[in-house]
């Protein structure tokens, strides 16, 4: 008790005269602050200014932030960045509840593995591997530059499989393939499968494939189910399409 009243009073006079503060917990726990108030008894904290909280591995840093130690629990707001088993989280305000699940909210970006995710709001279920957007948009960037763009998107990423819902538009460059649907399932590790669902439609060097599903594999249409049309140009149309891109 003398201590923690001794710790208290060190951080108060802190607090006063506007230092850096630092507390330091059992395990892998420490949170840096210009401001700090910290209760070792129940680990619940507030902290203020050039806020950087380390545990378990994850390192959050924030403008301000409420939190506590023992239920790895809290709230960071402002200029919020997560860095956690290999990825990283930006955000304007992180809602952290315990180690397997985090809710991000305002311009959320969640980069992991290479491949990006962002809309207004992503939770991230860890125990799941499960990443989920809420908003009225949402994108997911590939590793080679390509994007799914639509309304929602649920990313498994242990999995590496991606299910996009309403107005999906995919664009890519590498592939030189343009494609939309209502849904989308998309796997987006190499040679993985693709399928448009409702009102499909792919472009692919000037050929384009329309029907109620459409299901790509190493980039190359497999399956067509469905009020199908299809326009193939020439390999020679193709190539003077080409040519007129390039010039």
């Amino acid at each position: 008790m003398i201590m923690k009243k001794f710790f208290l009073a060190l951080a108060a006079a802190l607090l006063t005269i506007g230092m850096t503060a630092t507390a330091l917990a059992a395990g892998t726990f420490s949170v840096k602050a210009d401001e700090l108030q910290y209760d070792l008894e129940t680990g619940q904290g507030i902290a203020k200014g050039h806020v950087i909280v380390v545990q378990d591995g994850s390192r959050a840093t924030a403008d301000y932030a409420e939190f506590n130690s023992k239920s790895k629990t809290g709230l960071f707001t402002g200029n919020v960045l997560l860095e956690k088993d290999g990825g990283n989280v930006t955000c304007q305000k992180l809602q952290i509840n315990g180690e397997n699940n985090f809710s991000a909210h305002g311009d959320a970006v969640v980069k992991h593995g290479g491949r990006t995710l962002q809309a207004d709001r992503i939770d991230y279920d860890k125990a799941e591997g499960y990443a989920t957007t809420l908003g009225s948009w949402a994108r997911l960037i590939d590793v080679d530059g390509s994007t799914m763009d639509a309304e929602r998107i649920d990313y498994r990423l242990q999995e590496n499989v991606a299910r996009a819902y309403g107005g999906v538009k995919i664009a890519s460059e590498a592939r030189n393939l343009q494609a939309s649907a209502d849904q989308v399932i998309y796997e987006t590790k190499a040679g993985g499968r693709l399928e448009l669902i409702g009102n499909a439609r792919a472009v692919q060097n000037g050929n384009s494939v329309e029907g109620d599903k459409l299901c790509l594999l190493n980039n190359t249409v497999a399956q067509i189910e469905g009020g199908v049309k299809i326009i193939y140009l020439p390999e020679k149309e193709q190539a003077k399409q080409t040519t007129a891109q390039v010039a």
